[in-house]
This record gives C-alpha cells, structure tokens and sequence, in this order.
C-alpha cells in the first residue's frame, strides 16, 4: 500500500487496517506533470520485487484462490498481461442493479481494445524494462489500459471474472458516477461518445413507443416496440448474468429499471465531455487534464 498524499484519509484507514504482511510505503510528492493515480502506481512498481507484479483497485475483492488462478492463466496462455473484469457483489442491492454501463463498454468494446483497471497482472520485466513503467504515460487517465495497448493484443487478454477466478468488487453509485464522468470522453474520445449516446438515445426511443403506440392504439408500432424492448432486456440480463453473482430472477426484474438507467447514462456521458470541456474533472480531490 503507498500513501499518495491524496486528501481522502486513505493512509490513516490503512494504518489502521493493516495486517500481517502488508507493507505501507511513503510515498513522495506528486511530481509536476503526473496524475496522481500514476504517480502512485510508479512508487509501487519501484518497491516491487516479484517477476510478476498485480495491482488492484481499492474496492476490488479477491478470494483465497485468485491470485493463483491468474498466475497459472497467465502461464498456460503464454501472455504477458492479464486484466480482470470482476462480478459484481450484492451486498447493496441499489448499487448492483442500478449500475452505469460503464463495465458494459468493456465487454461491447472487444476483448483487443479493453482493459480493466480492478485487477490487472503483468511481468515486471515487461512493465519495468521494456515499457519504462508509467513514465511514458504520467497523464493518462486509464494507465491500465494504455499499458495493455503498449503490450499488445497478441501479448494481452482480457479475462471476465468467473467464480473459480474468483475477482469481485462493489462500488457505490455515487463513486460508479465520478469514475464514469473520469474515464468517458478520455476513453472514448469525442466521436466514441457521440456515438454512445446516440445509440443509447435510439435504445431509449423503443420505449417511448410502446407508450406512444398504446396511447394512440397502434398495434404495428406497439409489436415493432416491444419486440425491441424484448430483444433489449435479453442483451441486459446476458451482461447482467456474466457480472453478477445474484439471482437470475434479480437480474430480471432489473430490467424494469432500463428506461431509466439508459437516460441516466446518456447524461453521464454529456456530462464527462462538460467536465472536460471546462477542466473540471478531479481525481482524489486533484485536477485532471484530459490527453
């Protein structure tokens, strides 16, 4: 654990929480031109020793076996890099079934082009002497996934988690937003979030039918509406069933919540090219340049 002098209490919860094994490093100052994050992840690697290096996000869980299961992963497949995109836990029902998408366009995104910053694996060789750790990158917002592109998809995989593997986390939804308005419009660029919500708007529309046709009691309308409403829900309970470790009733019901989180998450994409737009983005309480 490395303290990054953020402003979030985060060394103090540490301390206190430390156990046997875990070792908490001062960190130094955060260097002109660097993102916190990045800063952070550098000192780390500098203190590292093994010949493969995992880092993990604060809200990640893993269970006795995991590490373990991404080394041997790791070794069968004969890549460099590995990054797990972890199930979801249920302990807070709101914040599990009214999740962003944001874990949505990591799938959709193709296994090639994705990367998940929860828990991601790599060879210290690689990271540390052939790609000169984070220095080549100390203002990318997503250094997970700058690295993995760095490394190359022959070299990389992208892996959902399973329960063998056995990687969760549970994120709240006020923090699913910040880190939603963060990595947006520097993840997808101008066009990718254009394209986004555009999409997401034409998603949204199907359901605006079904009421419209209802009202004005046109049943060829209401048929092509519906059919795509259903053909929605089955996408929404598939990417639900691969990230959650609830009940597929759960997952369901869910979908009921569509309409809304599909508007919700049009306005968090407008609002992520805002926050650029006007330098607003923060990150542990410390400006963030988009690149």
């Amino acid at each position: 654990m490395l303290d990054d002098e953020s402003g979030d209490n985060t060394q103090h919860l540490i301390k206190a929480f430390a156990h046997s094994g875990v070792r908490f490093v001062e960190g130094v100052s955060l260097l002109d031109g660097w993102l916190g994050k990045n800063n952070a992840l550098q000192g780390l690697l500098d203190q590292a020793s093994g010949s493969l290096i995992l880092f993990a996000d604060v809200d990640t869980r893993f269970s006795t076996n995991s590490i373990t299961e991404m080394v041997a992963y790791m070794q069968s497949n004969s890549v460099d890099m590995i990054s797990i995109l972890p199930q979801r836990l249920t302990d807070n029902w709101t914040s599990t079934v009214a999740a962003t998408l944001r874990q949505f366009w990591n799938i959709a995104g193709g296994t090639a082009l994705s990367a998940a910053s929860n828990a991601w694996m790599i060879r210290r060789d690689v990271i540390h002497e052939e790609l000169k750790g984070f220095n080549n990158i100390p203002l990318s917002v997503r250094p997970e996934k700058a690295i993995a592109s760095a490394v190359g998809a022959d070299r990389y995989k992208f892996i959902v988690s399973t329960r063998q593997l056995g990687v969760y986390y549970e994120k709240k939804l006020s923090s699913q937003y910040e880190t939603s308005i963060r990595i947006y419009q520097p993840d997808f660029g101008w066009h990718g979030v254009a394209l986004r919500g555009i999409g997401l708007y034409v998603i949204l529309m199907s359901y605006i039918y079904v009421v419209t046709a209802i009202v004005q009691q046109d049943n060829l309308l209401l048929v092509w509406s519906l059919t795509n409403v259903v053909l929605i829900s089955i996408v929404n309970v598939w990417y639900l069933r691969k990230l959650r470790t609830g009940t597929f009733l759960l997952d369901l019901a869910s979908t009921a919540l569509l309409p809304i989180i599909i508007g919700r998450e049009i306005i968090l994409l407008i609002m992520s090219v805002a926050a650029y737009q006007f330098n607003s983005v923060t990150w542990k309480g410390r400006p963030v340049r988009s690149r």
